[in-house]
């Protein structure tokens, strides 16, 4: 769990460090509540690296323990699981950042279909057309971190899709409620957010249910895949040269066994 605390603090102060920078460089050009958006996305990059610099530390001190010939350099199996709450806040922020992303990247897609069509003026279309275009970033994003809470979490991983959902919503909501205070009365993008906001969180939680058990699902059939991936990238080259043998060999015993097996069963 230390090294998670490490890749965590990692990740956030680097997020921290870019949503202000991009906040300071945005903030004279565009309206408040725009530019604290564009910075989240801008923030949210280092967050998705997170589970790599996780896995990447992991490695490394198994790697250096076992050069030490400590008692246990390796985790097992269980061990390699990360406990369920620690799993509902990294999903949270998870969710979160591809979310900021994915809006950002709607909407730039959208602008540019809405000026190529001479329609720039129109702001409600393109905020209809730049949910379209998010949304299928936001369903490969939530696959992914179902995918990996399924191979990842130890225990209660539907417990944790849920609430991984929930306090995903309930962010979005409070993150939405911070832009609509930051833009003006007047303006008709915030007027249309403000009124379909319940709708889209609510549509969007439903979505996002579904898509992160579809790749909870898949991750729990590639769990020991994963361990066992973290295994051979701890072990020298060598030693993993031999399980990989040791593995063939066995799979090999098992074929065979399996076509004697159906030979006395047609005789």
């Amino acid at each position: 769990m230390k090294l998670f605390a490490i890749a965590f603090s990692i990740t956030c102060v680097i997020a921290a460090v870019l949503f202000a920078i991009a906040l300071a460089v945005l903030l004279p050009f565009v309206e408040h509540s725009e530019a604290m958006k564009a910075a989240a996305a801008l923030g949210g990059v280092p967050i998705l690296t997170f589970p790599k610099i996780a896995e990447f530390l992991e490695q490394e001190r198994s790697r250096k323990n076992l050069v030490a010939g400590q008692r246990t350099p390796v985790y097992d199996f269980r061990g390699f699981q990360i406990a369920w709450p620690l799993m509902v806040l990294y999903g949270v922020l998870l969710l979160a950042a591809i979310d900021a992303i994915s809006s950002l990247v709607g909407g730039m897609l959208a602008a540019g279909v809405m000026i190529s069509q001479d329609r720039q003026e129109d702001a409600i279309t393109a905020i209809y057309v730049g949910l379209v275009m998010a949304t299928p970033f936001m369903i490969v994003g939530a696959y992914l971190v179902g995918r990996w809470i399924g191979t990842r979490c130890s225990r209660r991983g539907v417990i944790v899709v849920l609430l991984v959902v929930l306090g995903y919503t309930v962010l979005e909501f409070v993150l939405e409620q911070s832009y609509l205070l930051l833009a003006s009365d007047d303006d008709d993008v915030a007027r249309f957010t403000r009124e379909t906001l319940v709708v889209r969180l609510v549509v969007g939680a439903c979505l996002s249910v579904l898509v992160l058990l579809i790749g909870y699902w898949r991750g729990r059939k590639a769990r020991l895949s994963k361990y066992l991936y973290y295994l051979l990238g701890v072990l020298p080259a060598e030693t993993r040269d031999t399980v990989v043998e040791l593995a063939f060999d066995e799979a090999q015993k098992v074929a065979s066994a399996a076509g004697r097996a159906r030979i006395s069963t047609t005789q």
